[in-house]
């Protein structure tokens, strides 16, 4: 289930979501369809595994009010169907 900061932003975007703003740590993401949606900061640094952490995901997941079909199917998309490579 968990991925890279890169394929999460991706998830995001596919999900309606832009980068409103970025440093050299995060990502600002800005709901394009919803403006009084929360933003929601996605880091760049992964883990020692090379994913965020769980507790990341989770909150994200949330904050964007993306259940998980959706996050699978978005997900394997921005994946190219292929998640090879990915933690599951």
């Amino acid at each position: 289930m968990k991925v890279s900061p890169e394929v999460l932003k991706g998830i995001l975007v596919r999900w309606a979501y832009k980068v409103a703003y970025q440093d050299e740590h995060n990502w600002l993401m800005e709901s394009v369809e919803r403006p009084e949606a929360d933003s929601i900061f996605v880091p760049k640094c992964p883990g020692e595994d090379g994913t965020v952490g769980f507790d990341v995901l989770h909150s994200v997941l949330i904050d964007a009010k993306l259940d998980l079909p959706k996050y699978f199917a978005l997900r394997a998309h921005v994946l190219g169907g292929d998640a090879k490579g990915q933690h599951a």
